[in-house]
């Protein structure tokens, strides 16, 4: 399991560092904290996931002979 720190974290999802420092904000994001000493990290599972709820769904295409072109 890769720990990756709160700078890299922020940088890969567009926040501040001092955003996922707060217990409130990674609550409201879902993102779970793993502690270490006085330090937190995030796991690259978890990062994914965020990342993966975030992403919007579109529709299906429809296969090329249901459709007039």
């Amino acid at each position: 399991m890769r720990i990756v720190s709160v700078e890299e974290t922020a940088t890969r999802l567009n926040v501040r560092p001092k955003s996922l420092l707060d217990k409130r904000f990674r609550a409201r994001i879902g993102l779970a904290a793993v502690h270490i000493g006085r330090r937190i990290g995030f796991t690259e599972r978890d990062i994914e996931r965020l990342i993966s709820r975030g992403r919007e769904k579109l529709p299906v295409e429809q296969e090329r002979g249901n459709h007039q072109v």
